[in-house]
């Protein structure tokens, strides 16, 4: 690492881009790409990029150079899969740095796809647990099975919501009866409980919340 030298480091979930313009025996004087400056500990650096910007351009064109590089590295962020890596990995629970599981993503990893694959672990919910600011582990068959069927659970959950708040709209701009489509089935039932007991049904609320949020306030005055 030498002064004009590219860093990235976490920002919670954030990775930031930065360069180098003071190097001490612990911490280094950076400049970010949202333009500022700050010092930052020598082990708060996730990644070195060998990536050198000339320390005599003006603090803008750093800090322009800075952002073009993240805008880069951002685009390629989807095209990772990391089912493909965590498989490769499997049954192997082992902590990993970026460089190791960049070696086994990658035929040759560039300094781009360090930073691409880091950025792609860190907004990763499925497949790898961060572990501090340098290593991710593979999360366990089980594990991943419990968040894939979650998410599935949550996604049908959604879906089932958006066509249940479809039917109530449709239903309050018609004159005729409308049928209630399947997915509304359970909701049904809780809205007839949720007329006839009122505020001792114990989806009193939840049922309230749908009704408002497909328009239908006057009704529930």
């Amino acid at each position: 690492m030498q002064v004009g030298t590219v860093v990235e480091f976490c920002n919670k979930s954030q990775v930031i881009a930065a360069v180098c313009q003071q190097i001490g025996s612990k911490e280094v004087h950076l400049l970010t790409e949202q333009n500022k400056e700050m010092k930052l500990t020598k082990t708060k650096i996730s990644h070195v990029t060998s990536h050198i910007l000339a320390p005599s351009l003006r603090r803008i064109e750093l800090v322009e150079k800075l952002q073009d590089w993240s805008q880069k590295v951002e685009k390629q962020v989807e095209q990772v899969d990391l089912k493909i890596l965590w498989e490769v990995l499997q049954p192997d629970e082992t902590e990993q740095d970026l460089e190791a599981l960049a070696s086994f993503y990658y035929t040759e990893p560039t300094e781009q796809d360090l930073s691409v694959l880091f950025r792609a672990l860190l907004n990763d919910k499925v497949y790898f647990n961060r572990k501090g600011d340098h290593t991710f582990v593979p999360r366990s068959l089980g594990v991943v099975q419990q968040i894939l069927h979650q998410q599935e659970l949550e996604h049908k959950k959604k879906h089932s919501a958006e066509i249940i708040n479809a039917w109530l709209l449709k239903v309050k701009e018609s004159s005729t009866l409308i049928p209630a489509p399947s997915e509304a089935g359970e909701f049904v039932k809780k809205l007839q409980d949720f007329v006839v007991l009122k505020q001792r049904f114990t989806h009193y609320h939840e049922v309230q919340q749908i009704l408002h949020e497909a328009g239908w306030t006057g009704w529930l005055e």
